[in-house]
């Protein structure tokens, strides 16, 4: 699908990660491909990417190396991540963030694992596929307004259960099953 759009519009900057399930207006789509596209009406608005090896640094370093590129680029207004790194804490990463200049919005989202054979992953037309990433998508101009809101929390689906094993964030048990057959 990305090679398709990229042959079409040459410039394009195609980006993506894996998912359990495709939700579209606000509704389990039941496909296994979704594609969201934005255009900019002006000419103003500039767009970059990064990409972060995860798993050999400290997710602080990797949260203060790309605050640090962002600080390269004053243009930049908003930044979208997409992260493919099953098992990592997080918690030194978004603490990290808080450096990110103020007038930056960010936002994004992780990457789903479809399945226990098949790792969740994020790709890009410019840096190919990976298992364990984050993409960065840099946004900014002159006539580029970005804003954000923060989400804490969705409405409940299903049944209830019970954490009955784990190990730091890894769930391995629900009521005394196995997580992944619940």
């Amino acid at each position: 699908a990305c090679n398709t759009i990229v042959q079409n519009f040459p410039g394009a900057l195609c980006v993506g990660g894996s998912c359990n399930g495709n939700i579209v207006d606000g509704s389990f789509s039941g496909e296994t491909i979704s594609v969201s596209c934005t255009i900019f009406e002006r000419e103003s608005t500039r767009i970059g990417m990064l990409q972060f090896s995860l798993g050999e640094d400290p997710a602080e370093s990797i949260a203060e190396g790309l605050v640090q590129e962002i600080e390269k680029r004053p243009w930049v207004s908003a930044v979208e991540m997409l992260v493919a790194s099953p098992g990592m804490s997080y918690t030194g990463f978004c603490e990290g963030l808080n450096r990110i200049r103020k007038n930056v919005q960010v936002f994004g989202s992780l990457a789903g694992q479809i399945s226990d054979e098949i790792p969740s992953f994020v790709f890009s037309n410019i840096h190919g596929y990976s298992t364990n990433a984050l993409l960065c998508v840099l946004l900014g101009g002159d006539d580029l307004n970005v804003e954000t809101a923060k989400v804490s929390g969705w409405k409940p689906l299903g049944k209830t259960f019970t954490v009955t094993k784990s190990d730091g964030n890894v769930l391995w048990e629900l009521d005394g099953r196995p997580a992944f057959e619940a």
